[in-house]
């Protein structure tokens, strides 16, 4: 017995090949842009992770626009310089790549894959902004003492731990069973 794609359990119109290449190009090109923009994400980064340790931490900062550091309100002896090795764009890179890969699959549908990127993109980038916040708040509150262990000990266990939701996020909203998958075509003649 064969099963048209008109006649599936969900409904959708399937995006044609050629719109699926045009979506993973697109994709791919968001990370060149990415690492081509990186001072200018950098300097987003860094507005972000000082209302974050403003607002949380209770450390009064700002970050000068189009500027990748952070400043302390008080008169901390400190700066925080946000470098490309604190960036979530390389934390993102993979997922967005896999995506890419995904969407030319042909066995997801590209509105539940470009979903699940963005909650993943999304949970990285909320979790990078709490690491950098914490690490200014660390080195704020302790000096370099707190700066080195915030840095190499929570900051990595936070990334790691983003990666892990991430990953996570992407292995369920992928595989859980009930979820719209595009049928699979049948290699008999109908």
């Amino acid at each position: 017995m064969t099963q048209s794609l008109t006649t599936t359990r969900f409904s959708y119109r399937p995006i044609s090949s050629i719109s699926r290449w045009v979506v993973a190009i697109g994709l791919v090109c968001s990370i060149v842009a990415g690492v081509a923009l990186l001072t200018n994400v950098l300097a987003f980064e860094a507005s972000i992770a000082a209302r974050v340790l403003d607002s949380v931490f209770m450390v009064p900062a700002s970050a000068p626009s189009g500027q990748a550091y952070i400043r302390y309100v008080a008169d901390y002896p400190y700066v925080l310089v946000v470098t490309p090795e604190c960036s979530a764009v390389f934390l993102t890179a993979p997922f967005i790549a896999a995506s890419a890969l995904l969407v030319l699959s042909d066995r997801f549908t590209v509105k539940r894959i470009m979903a699940t990127l963005s909650i993943s993109i999304g949970v990285i980038l909320a979790i990078n902004a709490l690491r950098i916040a914490f690490i200014a708040a660390a080195l704020a509150w302790w000096g370099m003492d707190g700066y080195g262990w915030s840095h190499t000990v929570v900051g990595s266990a936070l990334s790691f731990i983003a990666i892990g939701v991430s990953t996570a996020i992407f292995y369920v909203a992928l595989t859980r069973p009930g979820a719209p998958r595009r049928p699979r075509r049948s290699l008999q003649p109908e």
